[in-house]
């Protein structure tokens, strides 16, 4: 599970989001440099990712597999608002996972935002 060192943290429209403390990292498939999971094995995953915006934003994340959007978590508030999302997919070794986000946003960060994959079963 990766998250962010400092409470509050932004990110860039259209660039990958980069939560720079991987918390548990088994297999070192996550890496905190880049924002990219990056599948050790074929088989299905489970990638679940959180995000706590502040103030009213819209906030639409999108989690990605190689390059191509997989699905979208959007919420339009006038407050802080949480959104989670949950993806099984099937993956081939070396594929790509990561959240971008359709704006500029500011976000509760620390432990309360958050990107996590794990390997459900290998084929």
């Amino acid at each position: 599970m990766a998250t962010f060192k400092d409470d509050i943290s932004s990110c860039e429209a259209w660039k990958v989001v980069i939560f720079d403390t991987a918390q548990t990292n088994i297999g070192n498939a996550y890496s905190p440099t880049t924002g990219v999971i990056t599948a050790p094995y074929r088989g299905d995953y489970v990638f679940v990712w959180r995000t706590f915006t502040r103030g009213g934003a819209d906030a639409n994340w999108d989690l990605y597999i190689n390059d191509q959007m997989a699905l979208r978590a959007r919420s339009n508030t006038s407050s802080d608002s949480s959104n989670e999302s949950v993806l099984p997919v099937t993956l081939q070794a070396g594929d790509r996972v990561y959240v971008k986000s359709q704006g500029n946003l500011n976000f509760w960060a620390l432990n309360h935002s958050i990107f996590a994959g794990w390997l459900a079963m290998a084929f």
